[in-house]
């Protein structure tokens, strides 16, 4: 996954320091806020920079930034779901290219944070993933990110759907000699 292009894109969309304009009551100067102190790795920040600069400017660059500022928080359910507002929202192709781009990033992150606990959500996930992707290649086509990274999720996809078939059926076999497993509860004993 190239993770990396999100700072760079979450800048260049919303202008370097200094450069924001166009931006209703204010907004600019706290977007140019947010991005000084999102590239001195100030996230929390950054943050609260965007947030205030969205009450006064609900555009999707500034909901893109936030996202950006979410994200590297390790807050991915709230950046995907910031995304993909974003995405839906945008008039400009290169953002609604990168809102999609980074939202499958997040739920790919996302599925991998759930692979151990609970492999049906990633799975779902991954799905979600995989559908960001597609977003993102069908607003640009050329987009060689995107098209790299809806690879790694089918294939994250396939591998995790083989493990959860194969388990299935060690479990089918494991089970289907009469004998009771003693590591599992019984079923329907309303304890």
């Amino acid at each position: 996954m190239n993770l990396g292009r999100l700072f760079l894109l979450c800048l260049v969309l919303c202008g370097l320091p200094g450069r924001a304009s166009g931006f209703a009551g204010g907004a600019a100067g706290l977007v140019d806020q947010g991005n000084a102190a999102f590239a001195a790795g100030d996230f929390a920040g950054a943050l609260e920079f965007y947030e205030r600069a969205a009450a006064k400017d609900p555009r999707p660059e500034i909901a893109f930034n936030r996202a950006g500022a979410l994200y590297r928080l390790g807050k991915t359910e709230e950046a995907a779901a910031l995304w993909q507002e974003a995405a839906a929202a945008a008039s400009n192709p290169a953002l609604a290219y990168a809102a999609r781009y980074n939202a499958g990033n997040a739920f790919y992150r996302q599925g991998e944070e759930a692979i151990t606990g609970d492999p049906d959500a990633a799975l779902d996930l991954f799905g979600t993933s995989a559908d960001s992707f597609r977003a993102a290649l069908a607003a640009d086509p050329g987009g060689p990110d995107a098209g790299r990274n809806l690879e790694l999720a089918n294939r994250r996809i396939a591998q995790l759907r083989q493990r959860l078939q194969q388990e299935k059926q060690q479990q089918g076999q494991s089970g289907g000699n009469g004998q009771e497993k003693k590591d599992q509860p019984d079923a329907g004993q309303g304890d």
